[in-house]
């Protein structure tokens, strides 16, 4: 390698530090890229050009591919009581690390969809009231957003123990079927 060349490197995105660096007695230079924050797979160009005196200035270019970061969702409970306003916490993390400041929509049917913010741990929290179901089950829809994100939307199934008094559907089936028959 040369040593002593400058290199001067710029990006058509993100950042570059220093903007210019001299090669070392290995003809090695070192620069911190930081990438931008992308919600879809994109690329960034980066710049460079080599020159030293007594050397012609060589320049090039090289793309490098930027993924956004995708979300993962922890939802509990899991399981709620029909008809009753119950609380909802949505958990939300990138790679293990608590995500903040994401925009969370949630949306069953039965219910106002609704949204909230996640805090510095990467929660938000919902009142939903479940609906009764016949398979004792029920989907919510939620939807997240943040800048250097996929936007990313799931369908979950949470599970619904019958209203406190009252009969299932399959109960009260099993009683007016002999009713109806005599």
């Amino acid at each position: 390698g040369v040593q002593t060349c400058a290199l001067p490197i710029s990006a058509s995105d993100g950042t570059v530090a220093p903007t210019t660096a001299m090669t070392d007695k290995e003809g090695n230079a070192t620069f911190v890229l930081t990438m931008p924050e992308v919600g879809e797979s994109s690329n960034v160009t980066f710049f460079v050009s080599a020159t030293k005196e007594g050397y012609l200035e060589t320049t090039g270019q090289q793309d490098i591919p930027v993924e956004p970061k995708i979300f993962t969702f922890q939802l509990t409970p899991a399981t709620f009581k029909a008809g009753r306003d119950e609380t909802l916490t949505v958990l939300v993390t990138w790679d293990k690390t608590l995500v903040d400041a994401a925009l969370i929509t949630l949306s069953y049917n039965g219910g106002q969809p609704s949204t909230n913010v996640t805090d510095v741990n990467g929660t938000c929290s919902f009142v939903i009231n479940a609906p009764q179901t016949p398979e004792n089950q029920f989907n919510v829809t939620l939807a997240a957003q943040k800048i250097g994100f996929k936007p990313k939307q799931v369908t979950i199934t949470l599970n619904v123990l019958p209203e406190e008094g009252g009969f299932s559907w399959i109960t009260i089936l099993v009683m007016v079927i002999p009713i109806v028959i005599v």
